[in-house]
């Protein structure tokens, strides 16, 4: 499942893989959103296109006021909020593929890596889309899809920043490379900047390749953390300042996998549960002090 802002006020939960389902079972087209003014649930119209775990990114454009949920192939665009909700037409990506991740900033939104039907493609691992919305409807205005990753993988983590009222730096970390040359955990890291359309690369100061980690942008920062790396689990933590151009590397206070982040007041990064074994940890990121902190556990462990 994934989850992606709506509009300034309600939240959007959306796909996901049904407990108790067979194995080959569709994931689910369910789409349900919470008001956080009034606190109340609604359902959504259900996704155009039905989405697991293993291929879902979701987030929030502000310039073309849309929450996208993108991978296996296509994006979906829902405009409006909570109480007022439609899809718009949905943008097809690259090549069909899952384990891609996807990430956006006013009106640009860009999606990478990710493994194909035929697991022996060695094209999706390193195709890119970089889509252009149009600032008041949400439709699509450009698409390119020349560039390619340094480094072809999937399971890669995806976050972004703006940088004042046009620009912005959307960037992809960590991963698996089944690529002969590169085979195994990545620590590379690919950053599109939106003014320029210019891609620049390189390896994450903590040099450690993982995947299934998380990220998220926060304070003007890009924060990339934790994973699975070979025999456990990671506790890195690699942070991007996009104002000042910066890399800087941390810590999680416990190593895990599969966790979730997110932002609050455009300043405090959280990091939340993971595994293995399924945690209850919460870190917290000041992104203006640079100062963690571990805060209450959540209810119980989880990943």
């Amino acid at each position: 499942m994934s989850a992606a802002p709506l509009g300034s006020d309600s939240v959007c939960f959306a796909g996901g893989v049904v407990p108790g389902s067979p194995k080959d079972a569709p994931p689910s087209d369910a789409v349900e959103c919470l008001n956080l003014t009034s606190g109340h649930w609604l359902d959504a119209a259900t996704l155009p296109h039905r989405r697991s775990g293993s291929s879902t990114s979701g987030g929030f454009l502000s310039a073309a006021s849309v929450a996208f949920f993108g991978g296996n192939g296509s994006i979906d665009l829902l405009s409006g909020d909570a109480s007022s909700r439609a899809w718009r037409p949905s943008v097809a990506t690259k090549l069909k593929h899952e384990f891609t991740s996807c990430a956006g900033v006013g009106h640009t939104l860009v999606c990478a890596g990710g493994q194909g039907l035929d697991k022996s493609d060695t094209t999706i691992p390193f195709a890119t889309d970089v889509f252009t919305l149009q600032d008041s409807s949400g439709s699509l205005v450009a698409r390119n899809s020349s560039h390619r990753l340094s480094v072809g993988r999937k399971k890669l983590s995806a976050a972004a920043q703006p940088i004042g009222t046009t620009g912005g730096v959307i960037g992809f970390a960590m991963g698996f490379s089944d690529i002969q040359s590169t085979y195994g955990y990545s620590a590379t890291y690919d950053l599109y900047d939106v003014s320029s359309g210019r891609w620049s690369n390189g390896t994450l100061p903590s040099g450690e390749g993982r995947q299934y980690g998380t990220a998220v942008g926060c304070g003007g920062k890009l924060v990339f953390a934790g994973g699975q790396i070979a025999g456990g689990r990671s506790q890195a933590v690699d942070g991007y300042d996009v104002h000042k151009m910066v890399w800087s590397a941390a810590n999680l206070s416990v190593p895990r996998s599969n966790l979730a982040a997110a932002c609050a007041a455009e300043r405090y990064a959280l990091f939340a549960g993971g595994q293995t074994p399924g945690r209850d940890v919460v870190d917290m990121l000041d992104t203006r002090t640079g100062e963690w902190h571990v805060l209450s556990p959540l209810s119980y462990g989880r990943g």
